[in-house]
């Protein structure tokens, strides 16, 4: 994602000023010598700014702004609960409530096959149906990042790590 962003500034030729501010010259001259019209020059960006890039952070923030958007019952919400599904079956356990009871409602809803054939008006309607009650597993989940019950790690080669207290480690395979 953050690759993505770099690839699509530097290919657009927009204004890069900030990138030389946060990296070293070096890896910024790097950056605006790849072809940016090559298929594969997302791999080269990621290969140069993954230095850059506190995993642990991102990864947390990503989750919390989830948690906060679930919340506020905002509109994304059964796509939301489809990803932290995704992430419960790719290891993240400190997502059940989440993932497995509201996630897997959304990802194969009682009135239909998919997420996907249910009219907007029916995933409003199954979402709504989560609430208040959901709000209770997103605020634990939150507290839990907050305060240092579950702590992100980092994320490698497509596994996001993470500890809860009193456990050993986790690697997840997202």
């Amino acid at each position: 994602m953050i690759a993505e962003l770099c690839v699509l500034r530097l290919k657009n030729k927009t204004n890069n000023d900030w990138m030389d501010k946060l990296i070293s010259h070096d890896d910024y001259i790097e950056l605006i010598s790849i072809d940016y019209h090559n298929k594969f020059s997302i791999v080269e960006v990621e290969n140069i700014i993954e230095k850059y890039i506190d995993y642990s952070k991102y990864y947390k923030n990503k989750i919390l702004e989830m948690i906060n958007i679930i919340i506020k019952q905002h509109e994304n919400t059964g796509e939301l609960l489809r990803e932290l599904y995704d992430m419960y079956c790719h290891g993240c356990d400190f997502l059940f409530d989440l993932g497995l009871e509201y996630g897997l409602r959304c990802e194969v809803p009682p009135k239909a096959n998919s997420w996907d054939d249910l009219s907007s008006e029916q995933k409003r309607e199954l979402v709504n149906s989560f609430y208040p009650r959901i709000n209770d597993f997103a605020i634990e989940v939150r507290q839990w990042l907050e305060n240092g019950t579950v702590k992100v790690l980092g994320y490698d080669k497509g596994n996001l790590k993470y500890i809860v207290e009193d456990e050993p480690s986790k690697d997840t395979n997202i």
